[in-house]
């Protein structure tokens, strides 16, 4: 409770506006969606604590990811703190907020078995006058084209062109320029 009181304290005295949304504990175990709602232009903290079985579980690190409608699995992220004794102080600031009606979240953190996505939910934006959406770049997603096969390629594979190019330009060509071949006829007189 103490390193709450400082750290509410320290962001205070920091001048960084905030609103503390959810400051609870994520069950690994069972985990639950955590829907939270903030005004378009303030900043949301976000500061779970994960407990496995009743006993807290201490990040070695956290990030917190965000996307909106229609972004598959691609998401917008940032980096959160880990306290020192394991609370994730993870902040959705209004210059992250491009004007959408909601957010689906995650926080995740590494932990000693791997990576948890059990903090989770929606962020819902709520109007309010005078905010400007911020314009975010989407996110960078690598695509690795040795890692997807085409059943149905839009164009010809090299394979079927093997040999067809040159012979319909060939035939194109002899078809255009190719003089017009006659039978000699030895009665006509030559010119």
């Amino acid at each position: 409770m103490k390193k709450t009181v400082y750290v509410l304290m320290l962001m205070t005295v920091a001048g960084i506006a905030c609103a503390i949304e959810f400051m609870g504990n994520t069950n690994l175990q069972d985990p639950k969606p955590v829907n939270l709602q903030c005004w378009q232009g303030e900043t949301l903290t976000v500061m779970p604590m994960l407990e496995s079985f009743q006993r807290p579980v201490i990040p070695s690190a956290a990030s917190f990811h965000w996307q909106t409608n229609g972004m598959g699995n691609m998401y917008w992220s940032k980096p959160a703190d880990v306290m020192p004794g394991g609370r994730i102080v993870a902040v959705f600031h209004p210059t992250n907020d491009c004007g959408a009606a909601a957010y689906d979240y995650f926080i995740r953190a590494e932990i000693s078995d791997g990576v948890a996505y059990r903090t989770f939910g929606t962020i819902t934006m709520r109007p309010s006058p005078g905010f400007v959406p911020n314009t975010l770049p989407m996110p960078v997603y690598e695509l690795d084209f040795n890692a997807i096969n085409f059943l149905n390629a839009p164009w010809l594979l090299p394979s079927a062109l093997d040999g067809y190019a040159t012979e319909v330009w060939v035939a194109d060509y002899v078809a255009e320029n190719a003089p017009t071949l006659t039978e000699f006829d030895p009665s006509e007189p030559a010119v």
